[in-house]
């Protein structure tokens, strides 16, 4: 129990101390991080015979408290000044109980402390610091607690910077109430005293509720602001679903388009490839077979897709009747988002280069045409011995064939006229 509430005392003391105060329970530096319970007299001052009620929020190392107190007037030993104070708190962390076993703790801790004459006497303070209090050993009800925690609940613990004060008459109805409006307030006062009240509305430092009629409109202004709120934050919800749901359907229709083009154009590939290249069928079908498996992953992907619509479509319209959790929706939205992104990159389309018809043809002219010129190659050896190429042979030979006929012409024109001669 001592690891979720605290017993604390405080007053003020006068010079050299001020304002005090010691914790019953916790003995340790965490102590010095929980905020004082001193108050702004400028603002609210403490009368003879007035108690005022508080209860307070704070973040302890991250943890949340709420702090039911109680304040009631007493002088300081060495002064005469008016409002100092003394007073007692129960501080819960995490957890609270019920209020009316809050009052009676509290109320028999303060009435305890300050009918101590060792603590006051005649209303004076007489002891110099909070911790030479002589503090209570057995408070009512206190052994009760420890079995009837709850969970704090749903505030919000970002200081405010507001405080507010309920002029009424303590009732746990009254503290009850006020946990919903510290979404609002750091801290509520309570009090039924006419001249704390006629205080707090003179100086007007803070704003105070007149009756149950004024702290009635205070926690219904905070309740339809906060269901305005959430009505917004669904309707906001609700819009980003279906723009998920419509960005959906557009990312499946690219993907799956440009995804389907590369296949097909892979497949394209591959077929004049293997009609061209026998070399390549090995390749070919290793990739081809890669192929196939990317094809498969792209439909379990739409599938994907269309699963993950599914779910957003039916959490919308869990959504729209209240009976999902905002936060749950986009923690799945989350998930189901990092599945598909696991599952889209999962999936490789080889890469395969085109060999096209003039590229091989082109190979093989280039083989032709080293193969030619490497055969009519001259090679000579030490400057006797040579290889007579075709093309010499055939021009010897029509010269001699030129030459035999020169010859034969000038004899047939010469015998030819002689002929002649003796003829005619």
């Amino acid at each position: 129990m001592k690891s979720n509430i605290d017993l604390i005392a405080f007053g003020t003391f006068g010079i050299p101390n001020g304002f005090r105060q010691t914790s019953l329970l916790i003995k340790s530096d965490n102590f010095s991080k929980v905020k004082t319970f001193d108050l702004n007299t400028n603002a609210i001052k403490i009368f003879p015979n007035a108690k005022v009620y508080s209860i307070r929020k704070q973040l302890i190392d991250e943890i949340p408290s709420i702090a039911y107190s109680v304040y009631s007037f007493a002088k300081e030993k060495s002064s005469d000044r008016g409002g100092t104070f003394v007073g007692a708190s129960i501080l819960f962390f995490e957890n609270v109980a019920p209020e009316s076993l809050i009052l009676n703790c509290l109320d028999d801790f303060h009435d305890q402390l300050v009918s101590n004459i060792y603590n006051i006497k005649d209303s004076v303070i007489q002891v110099n610091h909070s911790d030479e209090f002589r503090l209570p050993t057995n408070i009512r009800d206190f052994e009760k607690i420890s079995f009837n925690f709850r969970q704090i609940g749903d505030i919000n613990f970002i200081p405010t910077q507001k405080d507010l004060v309920v002029y009424e008459i303590i009732k746990p109805e009254l503290f009850e109430k006020s946990l919903e409006l510290l979404n609002v307030y750091d801290t509520i006062f309570f009090t039924k005293s006419d001249d704390v009240a006629k205080f707090v509305h003179e100086k007007q430092l803070l704003k105070i509720a007149n009756q149950q009629k004024d702290f009635q409109i205070e926690i219904d202004a905070y309740r339809t602001r906060k269901e305005e709120e959430k009505k917004r934050a669904l309707a906001s919800a609700i819009e980003k679903i279906e723009n998920e749901i419509y960005r959906l359907d557009e990312a499946k229709h690219i993907f799956l388009r440009k995804s389907n083009h590369e296949v097909s154009n892979c497949e394209k590939t591959l077929e004049e490839n293997n009609s061209q290249l026998k070399k390549l069928t090995r390749q070919n079908q290793e990739k081809k077979d890669q192929l196939e498996s990317s094809k498969k992953l792209l439909k379990s992907i739409a599938e994907q897709y269309d699963q993950v619509k599914t779910n957003f479509a039916t959490a919308l319209e869990k959504l729209k009747i209240g009976s999902v959790d905002v936060e749950k929706v986009f923690n799945q939205l989350r998930i189901d988002h990092k599945e598909l992104e696991d599952t889209k990159n999962k999936i490789t389309i080889p890469s395969v280069t085109k060999i096209s018809n003039s590229s091989e043809r082109d190979f093989f002219n280039k083989t032709s045409r080293y193969e030619q010129n490497s055969s009519y190659t001259v090679n000579v050896s030490d400057g006797s011995s040579k290889k007579i190429s075709k093309k010499t042979k055939t021009y010897k030979l029509a010269m001699i064939f030129f030459c035999l006929l020169w010859l034969f012409t000038i004899i047939y024109f010469l015998y030819f006229e002689q002929i002649n001669s003796l003829l005619f």
